[in-house]
């Protein structure tokens, strides 16, 4: 009886920690997550737990998260998932979020519930969001502003962490394959 509990204990133990599945992986095979000190290699099908540092190198990635969030990572991104949120290191990723969603990046903060936005990380340590549909909250630390920044449908915006201002562009997405844009419902 007592292993029966203690193994129950560890299958609702390591349920928690499922933050999601990777359903695609397109380009060369060399993309891993780091998890704790392990280097594991991403494969189709493999699942992703709360903490996991996932690295795209040469390939692009579909994750489809526990919370229905499907999540496209570009080539040469890095990040790591967490319940809380996706906190982008380096590159380009997509979200189409059904629920809370919350991507952190370089001293920026990016709140999305039933939106299809892209966070991309630029050469010059700026910021950028393209919103497909939906509207995005933007908020920083360290621009000073009364509300947060909304940004709706077809609009662009840029966080400039070196001298933290946010400014309005035009939508220009810039995650380019089109067979996991397809894949993206």
């Amino acid at each position: 009886m007592r292993y029966w509990i203690l193994g129950l204990l560890m299958m609702i133990n390591s349920a928690w920690a499922q933050l999601g599945q990777v359903t695609e992986l397109i380009g060369t095979k060399d993309a891993y997550i780091k998890r704790e000190s392990a280097k594991v290699m991403l494969t189709k099908e493999l699942k992703l737990d709360n903490g996991d540092e996932v690295f795209s190198e040469n390939a692009e990635v579909l994750i489809r998260l526990t919370s229905g969030t499907q999540l496209n990572i570009g080539k040469n991104t890095q990040l790591k998932l967490t319940k809380e949120m996706i906190d982008l290191f380096k590159g380009i990723i997509r979200l189409k979020a059904l629920k809370d969603s919350k991507v952190q990046a370089n001293g920026v903060a990016f709140e999305a519930q039933a939106s299809d936005f892209e966070v991309s990380w630029l050469d010059n340590n700026s910021i950028d969001l393209d919103v497909y549909k939906g509207e995005v909250t933007v908020s920083s630390p360290h621009v000073h502003t009364f509300v947060p920044e909304i940004v709706k449908d077809k609009e662009g915006f840029t966080y400039n962490p070196l001298s933290p201002s946010f400014n309005r562009r035009s939508f220009a997405p810039k995650l380019k394959n089109q067979r996991l844009r397809s894949k993206i419902k």
